[in-house]
């Protein structure tokens, strides 16, 4: 969360091309894209350096405007002066991006990231029901003579040992071994 002063400082000096106002400012689902400054008056703020995912440029410039002033954010509006900032203002290994989504955060939320964001979770989940039907599971629909209920499908061992879950946010995708 950016200080409401923060905010103002930073909008002040940062170009109009890159900032979207709404009432109801909408994030890209990556939100890569854009990140939302203040809910309140609805403001949304992309990265100006290509390549650079908004959140991790904010935390830049956030950390610009604190340690060295106002003016040193003009520095992280190019890739140049973007990159002697984050080096010189962010520490090593504080930075990571999420291995499942892509998305910028502190290596100290990572985890959290990982176990509560809902778009996370469910990228994770995708890619491996994915990797499992490259490796041949299905579902049992798919399975010329597996049972059709969950009860049945534990019920015998000859399927217990055929049967893999992966579990989904809001469900869970059942694969079974022809």
């Amino acid at each position: 969360m950016i200080p409401a002063p923060l905010v103002g400082a930073l909008l002040s000096v940062l170009p109009r091309a890159f900032v979207q106002e709404a009432e109801r400012p909408k994030v890209a689902r990556s939100r890569q894209d854009g990140v939302a400054l203040d809910f309140r008056h609805g403001v949304t703020v992309r990265s100006p350096v290509d390549g650079v995912p908004a959140r991790r440029w904010l935390r830049v410039a956030t950390a610009a405007v604190e340690t060295k002033g106002l003016s040193s954010v003009r520095l992280a509006l190019s890739p140049e002066g973007f990159s002697a900032l984050e080096q010189e203002l962010v520490p090593p290994g504080t930075e990571a991006v999420c291995p499942d989504c892509g998305e910028s955060v502190t290596a100290r939320g990572l985890a959290t990231h990982r176990a509560t964001s809902g778009a996370c979770r469910w990228r994770r989940a995708a890619a491996e029901v994915r990797e499992a039907w490259a490796a041949g599971w299905r579902d049992p629909y798919s399975v010329e003579g597996a049972p059709l209920t969950w009860g049945e499908l534990v019920g015998r061992v000859h399927w217990q040992r055929r049967l893999v879950t992966v579990d989904f946010p809001r469900w869970t995708a059942v694969l079974l071994k022809p």
